[in-house]
């Protein structure tokens, strides 16, 4: 399953939850042949330019820099880790693209993204508009 790369966000969107609501077969097979879908949980934030964001952190504030922040808690705890892909812009489409196509490559079906509102408006609707 591998989404149009134009509006991917909207297109995966829609391709996890139509295959949530219909049940799309995955060539994954459990010991009893059934096929499963896989799906992974998505959470949108690891980009910049989100006003309320920069109002509360800073300019140039996304959630990598809760990672780079990380630090150990107890021995043997190594942090911060660094992403195997470095902290990539997920609002570059290329991006997402790239993660879309490793996961089609590795099993996952569809991704579950973390949604939410503010304002009584879904939160990432003025980025759709206005990236």
């Amino acid at each position: 399953m591998k989404p149009i790369v134009k509006n991917q966000l909207i297109i995966t969107v829609s391709l996890t939850v139509s295959c949530l609501m219909t049940g799309c077969q995955s060539k994954e097979k459990k010991a009893d042949g059934q096929s499963v879908t896989v799906a992974c949980y998505y959470f949108p934030n690891y980009h910049t330019g989100e006003q309320r964001h920069e109002a509360a952190k800073g300019s140039g504030w996304s959630e990598w820099e809760l990672i780079k922040a990380a630090r150990p808690r107890f021995e043997g705890h190594a942090q911060p880790k660094i992403p195997a892909w470095g902290y990539l812009d997920e609002s570059d489409p290329l991006v997402m693209e790239k993660k879309i196509d490793a996961a089609a490559d590795h099993g996952i079906d569809a991704f579950i993204f973390d949604w939410y509102y503010y304002d009584d408006e879904p939160f990432l609707n003025r980025c759709l508009d206005n990236c």
